[in-house]
């Protein structure tokens, strides 16, 4: 080691600043008996449980997850290949912390299947579904009106992860959380100005989905993450 940074199982002893360990994170949400290791931890990074740039400690993982070693460093592998978590010799793992420009990039992707998301879910969303959405959109609402920066872009990825889901195409969950995760890892801070368009359309989008019209939705649902980069960054 070059910088003093202490190896990974020195961590739980102190972090740099600006870091904190999964150990200190607050505790997740409940997740389904049975799912993956490397889905809850995406998940944790998607609502800003785990942040960008934050030291991902093994046997803090471990504890926080109630799962073996093993298990954890194949988890870390596998979010290393969706490219949300990175890992140095000595260093151990962190989520990624990604640029504005690769948001853009993102961003971009999403809003070229957009049309195609929304559209399919307008059609198969149930009333779980139509719940769900309702939830996120609340959120999103809640989190524009601090105008916090941080709290928009996790309720904006929420939102984005409900709509998926109510396609109940695999695909295209799979997909959408990866990005999403990669989303997660940009790190956002400030006020943002509490009406902006893009912010206003996110909202516009989902309210015509929950009514189940697909044309509606999809015709607004590209710009609205267009403009939401634009508004965070």
């Amino acid at each position: 080691m070059t910088d003093g940074t202490p190896a990974v199982r020195e961590q739980s002893s102190g972090q740099p600043d600006g870091s904190r360990s999964a150990a200190n994170s607050s505790p997740s949400p409940q997740h389904p008996a049975g799912e993956p290791l490397a889905d809850k931890i995406r998940s944790a990074i998607v609502s800003g449980d785990l942040a960008p740039g934050q030291r991902l400690i093994e046997i803090d993982l471990m504890s926080r997850y109630g799962t073996a070693r093993a298990a954890v460093r194949q988890a870390l592998t596998q979010l290393q290949v969706e490219r949300v978590v990175e890992s140095r010799v000595h260093y151990g793992a962190r989520v990624r912390s990604i640029t504005s420009a690769e948001a853009a990039e993102i961003i971009e992707v999403l809003a070229s299947v957009q049309p195609l998301i929304t559209g399919i879910a307008a059609h198969t969303a149930d009333d779980a579904d139509i719940q769900n959405l309702a939830r996120a959109s609340d959120r999103l609402s809640f989190a524009m009106r601090t105008t916090d920066r941080a709290s928009i872009a996790r309720a904006a990825w929420g939102l984005q992860r409900a709509v998926t889901r109510a396609t109940h195409r695999q695909t295209l969950i799979g997909l959408v959380d990866n990005l999403t995760a990669v989303l997660a890892c940009w790190r956002v801070s400030g006020p943002c100005a509490p009406a902006h368009s893009g912010l206003r359309a996110h909202i516009g989008f989902v309210d015509a989905l929950m009514h189940r019209d697909a044309q509606t939705a999809a015709s607004i649902a590209p710009q609205a993450l267009v403009a939401l980069h634009s508004a965070l960054r």
